[in-house]
This record gives C-alpha cells, sequence and structure tokens, in this order.
C-alpha cells in the first residue's frame, strides 16, 4: 500500500469517528493544518498555521508542549482524557497521540475524540444542569490538579467563563500565593484520601481576596484508585468580618475595663463556671484561671461578708462591697455591681454578670476620716473638760497662793500643829499642780497650733509621752530610761509628742499583760554625728520578716479586725520625715523590736545667763477683772489686791457703757474670752469703737473650748492672752508692764 492510500484510509477514519490531524514543529508551531482539522476546530488553516498548537486547540498547553518536545527526540507520548476547544465552542474530551512525522516532516497530533453513548451524554447534560442550578460553586479537578469541569456558580465566583478553567491547572486560575495554599493542600488530600475542610482566601473578580471555606473530597475509578478530586466553596467572608468584629469588641471592651480598673465576670450558675476577666490578676494577684468557679471564688471573700453575698447574688441586681483576700494575704475592699441575665422555668438563676472595682483607697479614706472625726470628738471633749477644770483650778491653785503667801507673811511660829497645816496645804497645792498638767495634757488634742514648729527639748517630750502610757506599761515590763542628755530638734512638740506616744503604744501592745518582771521596754537618747537618736526598744514578739518592710504603709495592721487603723506607724513616720528626720526599725521575731527616731539637731542652743535684776518698787496700777465666775475674780483680787487696785465685775456690759462714757479708765483690763451674756470677743470689738485707747491695756484670759470664731479672733488677736490656771509671776510681770 503506497503511502497516498494510507493518507486516504487515515483520512476516512478520522472522518468515520470525527477526529483531526495536523503538523507542528519542536517549538509546537503549527506547520500544517489540513482540512479535517479545520472542521473539527472551526479555524482556518490561515488562523492557526505560524500560531501556537495549544493555542489553536484552546487546551493542554503545558503537556501538549512537553510531548512535542519529546516527540522531536523520537519519541511517543498519548494524552488522555485532554480537554479542547472545537468548533462553536464547544468543549470536547479526546486523546491526543503525538509521534514523529517523518524527516523534517515534524510532529504529527493525532486528535481522536471519545466515543460516549447517547443515554450517557444525556445523563453528563443533565448532572451539568443540576450542578449549575447549585447555587454553591462546585469545581472537579483530575490526579494531575487540572480542572475538568465546574459549575456556573463557580464560573461567577472566580469572574472566568468555564473555558479558561477547564483544562487548565490552579496556578492559570489563582494568584501564585494562593496557588501555593491549593496545591499543598490538594496534595495532603490525594495522599490521605480522607474528606478536607478549611478555610482560605479566594481572589474575587474585583481583585479582592476573599475569605472562603472549602470542602473536598477525592474521586476514585471502578478498581478504587484516587483519579481526581471534587470540592465547593463557601463564602464566608461577612462570618469572618462578623468575628473580627466581635473580636475587636472584646478587645476594646476589655481595654476600656483595664483602663477603669474594673473586673468582668460572667457566672454560670447551672455548671458553677466563672469568668474573670484579664484585670483580675493586677487587682489581686491570682490568675483568673486559678479561680474557674464561683465556689473557690467566695473562698477569697472575708467569711463576714460571704452571706451577705450571696444573698444579692438571688435578686436581679446587685451592688454590694465585700473584702476579698489578696495572693499576699491582705484584704482588699472591692464594689461589685451584678444583673441576673437569665432564670430557668422555677425562677432559680442561670447566668449572672457583673464587675468588681477597687476601693480599698476609698474605704480607707472613710476610715481614716472617721478617726479623724473621733479624734477631732476627742479632742472637743478633751477641750471642754479642760475649760470647766480649769476656771476652778485656777481659784483653787490662786487660794491656796494667797493662803500660803499669808501664812508665810505672818511668821506662824512652829508647833502647835502649823506645821501639819502648811505640809497639807503644800501637798494640796501639788495636787492641783498635777492637775494642771494633765488638763495641759488633753489640751494637745485640740491644740490649733500644732504646726508651729520651733526648739523641742527631745527629753521633756517623752518624759510627757511617758507619763501618759505609765500605767498601762507598769503592767507589762519594767521601764529602763537611758537619757544622754541630747540637745534640742526643730519640730512640734505636740508632733513628737505623738510619735512618742504611738511608739510606746506600740512596744506595749507587743508585750503580754502579767509577766511585767519578766520583760523590758527601753527608752534612750543619744548624740551621733549632729543627730539626735531616740530608741524604744521592747522585748515583745518582734515582727516577721515578711511584714517588716510593710510596717509604715497607711492601714497596714497585723492586729484583729476592730482594734487598730493602722495609721499610727504610718503617720510618725509622715511626722519624722516632715521634720527631715527619719524612723527606723529593726526586729527579730520572738526577741522583741526597736523603732529609732533620727532628727537633725537645732545646733548649739544659746547660754541665757539670768541677770540679778535690781528690786524696785511697783507702781500700783488700776486693773479691771472681768469674769463670770466669781470665784475666780475674788481669788485674782485675793492675789492681787496688795501690789495694785483691783476691781472685779461679773458683767463685761456694764463696764461697756461706763468706758464709752470715759468715766471710768484703767491701766489694765483683764477679761474673760468665753461668757454667757457679753463674750470678751465682742466687748474687746465695740469697746475699739468706743474707747480705743483702752484696747491697748486689753488681756484675755481662757481656760479653753475655742471654736472656730474665738480662734480666728485670737489669731488676729495682738495682745497678750493668759491661759487658766493663771501663772500669776507672768501675769504681775505684763500689769508691771502696762503703761
Amino acid at each position: 500500500m503506497t503511502g497516498c492510500a494510507e493518507r486516504s484510509q487515515l483520512k476516512e477514519l478520522l472522518e468515520f469517528v470525527g477526529g483531526a490531524l495536523f503538523r507542528v514543529d519542536r517549538e509546537a508551531v503549527v506547520l500544517a493544518w489540513p482540512e479535517l482539522a479545520e472542521r473539527f476546530f472551526g479555524r482556518t488553516a490561515s488562523e492557526a498555521l505560524g500560531g501556537p498548537a495549544p493555542r489553536a486547540i484552546g487546551g493542554a498547553q503545558e503537556r501538549l508542549a512537553a510531548a512535542i518536545r519529546a516527540a522531536t527526540e523520537g519519541a511517543r507520548a498519548r494524552l488522555m482524557g485532554v480537554f479542547v476547544e472545537a468548533r462553536g465552542g464547544a468543549h470536547l474530551e479526546v486523546d491526543l497521540s503525538i509521534g514523529p512525522a517523518g524527516e523534517g516532516q515534524g510532529v504529527a497530533v493525532l486528535v481522536v475524540p471519545r466515543l460516549r453513548s447517547q443515554e450517557c451524554a444525556a445523563g453528563e447534560r443533565r448532572l451539568a444542569q443540576v450542578l449549575d442550578s447549585i447555587p454553591t460553586p462546585i469545581f472537579f479537578k483530575d490526579a494531575n490538579g487540572v480542572y475538568k469541569g465546574c459549575n456556573k456558580a463557580f464560573e461567577a465566583y472566580l469572574g472566568r467563563p468555564r473555558e479558561h478553567i477547564v483544562g487548565h491547572a490552579v496556578e492559570d486560575v489563582a494568584p501564585p500565593h494562593l496557588a501555593h495554599v491549593y496545591n499543598e493542600a490538594d496534595v495532603a488530600l490525594m495522599r490521605s484520601g480522607e474528606p478536607q475542610v478549611y478555610e482560605t482566601q479566594v481572589r474575587s473578580p474585583e481583585g479582592a481576596e476573599r475569605d472562603v471555606l472549602f470542602t473536598k473530597g477525592v474521586l476514585r475509578d471502578e478498581r478504587g484508585t484516587v483519579e481526581g478530586l471534587v470540592g465547593t466553596m463557601h463564602d464566608i467572608t461577612a462570618r469572618k468580618q462578623a468575628e473580627r468584629a466581635v473580636a475587636a469588641s472584646e478587645e476594646r471592651l476589655h481595654l476600656v475595663l483595664d483602663s477603669v480598673g474594673e473586673v468582668f465576670w460572667d457566672w454560670d450558675a447551672a455548671s458553677d463556671a466563672l469568668y474573670l476577666s484579664p484585670y483580675f490578676e493586677p487587682l489581686v494577684g491570682i490568675a483568673p484561671a486559678g479561680i474557674a468557679t464561683m465556689r473557690s471564688f467566695l473562698r477569697h471573700v472575708h467569711r463576714n461578708d460571704r452571706r451577705c453575698l450571696l444573698r444579692a447574688l438571688e435578686g436581679d441586681t446587685f451592688e454590694r462591697e465585700y473584702r476579698l483576700r489578696t495572693a499576699s494575704g491582705e484584704w482588699k475592699w472591692v464594689l461589685s455591681r451584678a444583673k441576673v441575665i437569665s432564670r430557668d422555668a422555677a425562677g432559680a438563676v442561670r447566668r449572672v454578670v457583673g464587675s468588681l472595682a477597687d476601693v480599698s483607697e476609698r474605704k480607707h479614706l472613710e476610715q481614716s476620716l472617721q478617726a479623724s472625726d473621733r479624734l477631732a470628738s476627742i479632742g472637743t471633749l478633751a477641750a471642754g473638760v479642760a475649760h470647766e477644770i480649769n476656771n476652778p483650778l485656777c481659784y483653787v491653785l490662786a487660794n491656796l497662793d494667797f493662803v500660803l503667801g499669808s501664812l508665810s507673811d505672818h511668821a506662824v511660829p512652829p508647833g502647835a500643829g502649823w506645821d501639819d497645816v502648811v505640809t497639807t496645804l503644800r501637798d494640796a497645792r501639788a495636787g492641783a499642780e498635777r492637775m494642771r498638767t494633765i488638763v495641759r495634757d488633753l489640751r494637745l488634742l485640740s491644740r490649733a497650733d500644732e504646726e508651729t514648729l520651733g526648739q523641742v527639748d527631745i527629753e521633756s517630750a517623752l518624759d510627757e509621752a511617758l507619763a501618759m502610757v505609765r500605767h498601762e506599761l507598769s503592767h507589762r515590763a519594767k521601764l529602763v530610761i537611758q537619757y544622754g542628755g541630747a540637745p534640742a530638734v526643730r519640730g512640734n512638740a505636740a508632733r513628737l509628742g505623738q510619735v512618742f506616744l504611738n511608739l510606746l503604744m506600740n512596744a506595749i501592745h507587743a508585750i503580754p499583760d502579767g509577766a511585767a518582771e519578766m520583760n523590758q521596754i527601753k527608752v534612750a537618747t543619744r548624740l551621733a554625728g549632729g543627730e539626735v537618736i531616740v530608741e524604744i526598744r521592747d522585748s515583745g514578739c518582734g515582727i516577721a520578716p515578711h511584714v517588716l518592710p510593710r510596717v509604715f504603709d497607711p492601714f497596714f495592721t497585723t492586729k484583729p479586725i476592730g482594734t487598730g487603723t493602722g495609721l499610727g506607724l504610718s503617720i510618725s513616720h509622715r511626722i519624722v520625715t516632715s521634720l527631715g528626720g527619719r524612723l527606723e526599725v529593726e526586729s527579730t521575731p520572738g526577741h522583741g523590736s526597736t523603732f529609732r527616731v533620727v532628727l537633725p539637731t537645732c545646733g548649739a542652743l544659746p547660754v541665757t545667763v539670768k541677770a540679778v535684776a535690781a528690786v524696785r518698787p511697783v507702781k500700783r496700777r488700776r486693773v479691771l477683772v472681768i469674769d463670770d465666775d466669781i470665784a475666780v475674780t475674788a481669788a485674782i483680787r485675793r492675789a492681787l489686791s496688795r501690789e495694785h487696785e483691783i476691781i472685779v465685775s461679773q458683767s463685761a456690759r456694764e463696764w461697756l457703757e461706763r468706758l464709752a462714757e470715759g468715766s471710768e479708765r484703767f491701766d489694765v483690763i483683764l477679761c474673760d474670752l468665753m461668757m454667757p451674756d457679753l463674750n470678751g470677743m465682742t466687748f474687746y470689738e465695740r469697746l475699739s469703737h468706743s474707747a480705743p485707747e483702752q484696747t491697748k491695756r486689753f488681756l484675755l484670759m481662757t481656760g479653753g473650748a475655742f471654736g472656730e470664731e474665738a480662734c480666728a479672733f485670737l489669731a488676729r488677736f495682738g495682745n497678750p492672752v493668759v491661759e487658766k490656771p493663771i501663772d500669776f509671776t507672768r501675769l504681775r510681770d505684763l500689769i508691771a508692764r502696762s503703761r
């Protein structure tokens, strides 16, 4: 059979099966495009010749190019089940046979369509219609990752026609970074054979990358061999955006809660599960994961507050303050606000949400204010008591001095019982002086000039503090005093007295009652390096090492609740540091503690040499004494009448009129500050208008109990003030210096 006959038979066979034949060169450029190829592909020779074969047949680009290159080396290849674009744009599945066409003829490509029965073709059309009616994108791939088919939803989602998808690899339809993800997932699916679900992105026709959920499974032939895969895509962009929005909202909520210093909590009553937001850890020092239930949370609530909190959880809403134990063992006050979110059919609580806020500082401030109010009340009471005692004490001391002076002037002979009388009077006067000292100490609580600084005799301040605690101290320890003659310091006597009183009480409370012979409190002073050092040492229980760094913290106390405010050492520390000093502590558990006050000295005190003044006669003065207590005026008259003309009265009003008329003039006017009818302040102010020259001779006397108005008046009053009980030596000096 000649070559011509063979070509004729091949042509007839191809016409019978509806195939085609064409030739290409090594670079897959079309060299011959016979009539059969024109009819099969619907492209004329002029359209195909000189162009690349893959473009001419509309498919199998890379695979066809590789087979053509192999055929130029003498190899033959078959590409089975390749989709090409036939006449009319139809995509047909064909088998390609590629081999050498002869010397100098290039490579022949034989195209043979796969024969299918009409029923099969109809079934495929129905399947394609069904798939196209499904709104979910669906696609098929062969074992090499080449798309074998898809539905219209898949075409629309990618924005590509089916002919630009089917017969192409994933690299042809997706950007490189996404194609790499798809290929890795496909390889893993082919190896495992197990269904696959994962989230990734797909580039939309507009160029945006949308979130999708891929669901894939393998396709197997009759022998069970994996020959491809089928997959679906679900657009989850809206869901992912909602999830991101929720996550951002939760993050903002946590940021807001953290910024305001509050803890958010959520309790599921049925399971007892408790969620605590992250700020819980900075609040109490415990990670939220360590408290996963309400039962475990309640273990950290003070036992006296638990019942109240549990009752509150039964209501619809509540707002409660309670104490919460921290990781260090201390208690913090928190404010909890909550609301019941749901209940079951029986009305029992199912879910509660709420917040926690640290209110320790406010509670401590309230306690401090309450303590200040109590101190103010005590100060007011002390001032009132001092005032009521000072008036009678004034004339008791004045009268005792008068009697003792009279007995001395009359040279009472010894014997005849007079010695006992004089001794008794002196004892009475000593008792009255002791009362004067007690009253003076009480008045320290209500002094308005506590911030005044000056030179303070540190050892005298210690003696005054010791006098106030001596009784309680005697039941607990022996007192050892070791003064080193410390010089004066610059400070405030009342404030330093408060410091020493706090430290002494702290030492006393560190020692149990009833073992005084076995314990000791030592108070010592010394001068070292230009600083005055005061040490108060006890043999008590001592302070634990973990507690020692916090003893000066405000409101910190190791005493039981209700027995201490935790302010004493903190206030003492603040007072000492404000004076430029230091308050130090050393302690050994079981062996006692030493508190050390270190203050700078005032420098060398000037030595005052009192000159002996020549005795000269005192000029007799005319003195007006006004006090509503007749016993006080009588005592003053008796004490001063030998030296001066003393006129006494219980009413300032009658003398205001007489002084205004100018009929009476005095060298000194001594008037009580507080009187029921017309008090000393009003008397002075009216007198400054009616008889201003008399105000220069005006002296006020007071027993204490100042109000705000009286304190303001004394602050601007420029004349001397005489305190009760009266120091008659000072009073005589003031009268003598009057003009």
